[in-house]
């Protein structure tokens, strides 16, 4: 006991002491983050609560000086070591988040000066010290209720954590203070905060609720309300099948009291049963159907089903679940997180070559996700009406064993490949919410607001400084009389995100066909202009995901910038240019840039210019993404009464390679 008591106050907490301690607990922390093993264990729970951390600070405060001294320890401690938690894991994990989420815990970092230096005088042994623990110690005991309540589910999970919020608090109470009977008052608090916390704990068992299956002739897994569903370990939890509206179908929805292993069983009125293995887990479960011992269910018969329903395996994460066809089995293994699923071939990963195929993940903001591999399939909203963007994205590197299967892919791994779409199509929210594919993808949906903007643009004739002022192209001046009818639009996914974009040009021929004057595309949900172009200075897109300015500076210069539009922004980034500029070199004058920002142009020869843009030119194609018999325009498509036209009306132009000339020359 008196080496306990020497850490409350018999420490020479210097400073040298204290960086060393903070760069400690930093790294220390971003280390138990990032082990898997210690994932839902106590000893990651440093890495989210706040008791380990309390302890840090009481310590910190009981061997200062000062109260002027305990508040600067104090900050000075969190000021190191929270930063290091995330700078650490960046490091290693090549992430992003101190970024993300330090901005939130500096505010926290600057709290603890106050609280250093207000915590400094439970040192002086009086009953208004006491009333500054107290805080501290209703704060533990909320923390304790909610480890006894995951360690009562998913036992022995967090059973640690549980503990040591006891033996603190009752440590604070003991040496903090030399008053006896200050020391038995915190000591009796203590307890009845425990005591209180306790029955909470038990009063309002941690539970997880999901929704297990959906009723789904294509998957195989029928069944209304006239079915009995129960678990075989009936101690781990409830389900019950209901009818939902939004899927207008039935499904089974379970109430888990405890996670483990168990059998799920439907049985139908003639006592036919299929079972179901489950495995349930703190916030996830992986359901499959143990076929050696069903009772098949009978499906209706249809023409486009019958004989073809498969059973499949369903793989959840803690958001969403999919189901992976039955044919499929044995041939994939699946990583979980919290927003992920993860497909990989199961003979790729085995030979040490990664096995990654594809992942399906949620993210509440686009943000989160956007500039990387990801392609948005929908948008899913939880039964609490949080919405979260769906997507997709697939290996961006060979991850299978490349020497054995050194001319194509693996059977296997391209069967799974080509099965990521439709295994998308089976995502189902994990808490009864609904997820709708190509929500928020679809220019007709998107961006309405802004083709009623342009049409108001063209028959009001806004003057070039009102068009300016609302970004957008004063070429709606110049076409005159006659912009209404020559004014198309085209949706089109330029940047290969999933979202399409809006391109808005002008409905021409020749050298003019397929010319784009405002471009928008989809920022946090919203719509956002890109950029405008006008006759010297214009817009053409190209189906490979890149848009093509062409410009002039006279009968001398001129050149074509290909730039790439970066998701969930408005920003083009430049990937190669092309110039013609006799000003620079009169004999010579043909330039190429792969390093636009930095204006860094090579002078090559004509052939050699040609020669390069005919390579970039193979990629692009002239297929027109217009619906056939469409000729349409913002005027005859929004303003003319009673015409309701296509909703996929465009521009009517193919995307456009390049001229041979430059616009002007």
């Amino acid at each position: 006991m008196e080496k306990v008591k020497k850490l409350f106050g018999g420490i020479d907490l210097t400073w040298k002491k204290l960086i060393i301690f903070a760069v400690i607990a930093g790294v220390y922390t971003a280390v138990m983050a990032m082990l898997p093993i210690a994932e839902d264990t106590s000893f990651e729970d440093i890495t989210i609560s706040f008791e380990v951390w309390i302890l840090f600070g009481i310590l910190i405060i009981m061997n200062s000086k000062s109260a002027k001294d305990s508040a600067l320890k104090c900050f000075v401690f969190f000021l190191i070591s929270q930063p290091l938690v995330y700078l650490v894991q960046d490091i290693i994990n090549h992430s992003s988040l101190f970024s993300t989420y330090y901005r939130f815990w500096i505010l926290w970092t600057v709290c603890t000066i106050p609280m250093g230096f207000i915590g400094y005088y439970m040192k002086k042994d009086k009953w208004w010290g006491l009333l500054i623990l107290i805080p501290m110690l209703v704060f533990l005991g909320l923390h304790y209720s909610g480890f006894l309540g995951e360690t009562l589910y998913f036992f022995p999970h967090h059973l640690l954590s549980a503990l040591f919020c006891v033996i603190t608090m009752l440590l604070y109470s003991m040496f903090i203070f030399h008053n006896q009977r200050i020391k038995l008052a915190a000591t009796i608090t203590s307890i009845i905060i425990l005591i209180v916390a306790t029955f909470l704990s038990f009063a309002n068992r941690t539970t997880y609720n999901s929704t297990l299956l959906v009723s789904d002739i294509e998957t195989g897994v029928v069944f209304d309300n006239s079915y009995k569903v129960y678990l075989k370990n009936d101690k781990m939890g409830e389900v019950h099948i209901e009818y939902d509206e939004n899927l207008e179908d039935y499904k089974v929805d379970a109430e888990f009291k405890r996670a483990g292993k168990t059998d799920l069983i439907l049985e139908d009125l003639n006592g036919n049963k299929t079972i179901y293995e489950i495995d349930v887990k703190r916030n996830t479960y992986n359901i499959t159907k143990k076929t050696d011992s069903v009772v098949p269910v009978e499906l209706p018969a249809s023409s486009d089903t019958e004989n073809k329903a498969t059973a499949g395996e369903i793989i959840h994460c803690d958001l969403f679940s999919i189901t992976i066809p039955a044919e499929l089995s044995g041939t994939y293994e699946t990583e979980t997180g919290v927003n992920t699923i993860t497909v990989l071939d199961k003979e790729s990963k085995e030979s040490g070559a990664g096995g990654n195929v594809f992942h399906l993940s949620a993210f509440k903001n686009p943000s989160e996700y956007a500039g990387g591999l990801e392609k948005k399939l929908g948008e899913m909203i939880t039964a609490d009406g949080v919405l979260y963007d769906i997507s997709i994205s697939y290996a961006s590197d060979v991850q299978y064993d490349i020497l054995k299967y050194p001319d194509h892919m693996p059977e296997n791994y391209r069967k799974l490949r080509d099965a990521a779409e439709d295994i998308a199509k089976t995502i189902a929210s994990a808490d009864r919410g609904t997820f709708i594919r190509g929500q928020g993808t679809k220019g007709e949906e998107l961006y309405p607001d802004i083709l009623e903007k342009h049409r108001n643009a063209i028959t009001q004739k806004w003057d070039a400084s009102r068009l300016e002022d609302e970004e957008m192209s004063t070429m709606y001046i110049v076409m005159g009389e006659d912009a209404a009818k020559k004014t198309g639009y085209i949706y089109y996914d330029v940047n290969q995100d999933g979202i399409e974009e809006l391109l808005i040009g002008e409905i021409a021929e020749g050298e003019w066909k397929g010319i784009v004057y405002d471009v928008y595309t989809m920022v946090d949900r919203k719509p956002a202009h890109v950029v405008s172009g006008w006759d010297r200075n214009r817009y053409y897109v190209l189906d490979i995901g890149f848009l093509c300015n062409e410009y002039s500076g006279g009968a001398a210069a001129g050149g074509w910038i290909i730039y790439q539009i970066v998701p969930n922004d408005t920003k083009l980034d430049p990937v190669l240019g092309f110039k013609y500029d006799g000003y620079v070199n009169e004999k010579n004058p043909w330039f190429i840039s792969y390093n636009v920002e930095e204006e860094e142009w090579e002078n090559v020869t004509e052939e050699e210019l040609k020669e390069t843009k005919a390579r970039f030119e193979n990629y692009v194609t002239n297929t027109s993404h217009t619906p056939k018999g469409v000729k349409s325009s913002i005027y005859n498509g929004f303003i003319a009464k009673n015409t309701i036209m296509p909703p996929s009306t465009a521009l009517h132009r193919p995307p456009r390679a390049f001229s041979d000339k430059p616009a002007g020359c």
